[in-house]
């Protein structure tokens, strides 16, 4: 059942990621080769994070080759700049760990629960954080929709913009890695991760402001 449920949990990740690529730059085509080609990183995405998942020292290997899948991805089917393209295979990774992070240790910071028990056991409050977490991190990507999708980034742009979300991946799953080691230590990582998400928007907005200059200037 436990298996069942996480690789049910992982096949909803990697749609929700790729749907949200996908709808933010659009295919190059509607023809059936596209949405094969949907099906086919769907299916490379849940193998990867279902195989990572199962060892917690791989997870940062797990984060850097989603990042990759998703970026050949966005190359292969979807229309857009390469720089725009590598931002979002990035950034997005890094809002589904922050989120699902954020979420378990705030559940756990809330209801005084065990952080390894909420990442490591099968229970109700673990299934309730995951599933949460994902509800959540699906309202983020449709407000994101919502806005204006017309940016684009310069390669002179991009190394910022794509550091500070990879940095966060890894700084997030250490911070995990203390809180189930040390879990006096929870509360702090709690409030570090509060200044990680406002670390987040910040690159947003960036992001966004970046790219309108660069309209600007084009127009």
């Amino acid at each position: 059942m436990n298996f069942i449920f996480e690789t049910a949990v992982n096949i909803v990740e990697a749609f929700l990621i790729l749907d949200f690529l996908t709808r933010y730059f659009s295919f190059k085509s509607n023809s059936i080769i596209s949405y094969l080609g949907f099906i086919f990183f769907l299916i490379v995405s849940t193998i990867s994070i279902t195989f990572f998942s199962w060892n917690k020292s791989f997870e940062i290997i797990s984060g850097i080759i989603q990042i990759i899948i998703n970026f050949v991805f966005c190359l292969s089917f979807l229309k857009g700049n390469i720089s725009t393209k590598l931002f979002w295979s990035t950034f997005i990774m890094g809002g589904i760990v922050l989120v699902s992070s954020s979420i378990t240790i705030i559940v756990g910071h809330i209801g005084k629960y065990d952080v390894e028990d909420l990442f490591t056991r099968y229970n109700y409050i673990r299934i309730t954080a995951i599933l949460l977490s994902k509800v959540i991190f699906f309202q983020i990507t449709r407000i994101i929709l919502k806005m204006d999708k017309n940016y684009k980034l310069t390669k002179n742009d991009i190394f910022p913009l794509i550091i500070i979300p990879f940095i966060s991946i890894f700084v997030i799953l250490f911070l995990i890695d203390i809180a189930i080691e040390f879990p006096q230590t929870q509360k702090n990582i709690f409030y570090a991760i509060c200044l990680i998400i406002i670390l987040q928007l910040l690159t947003y907005y960036l992001f966004i402001r970046i790219s309108k200059n660069n309209k600007l200037k084009l127009d």
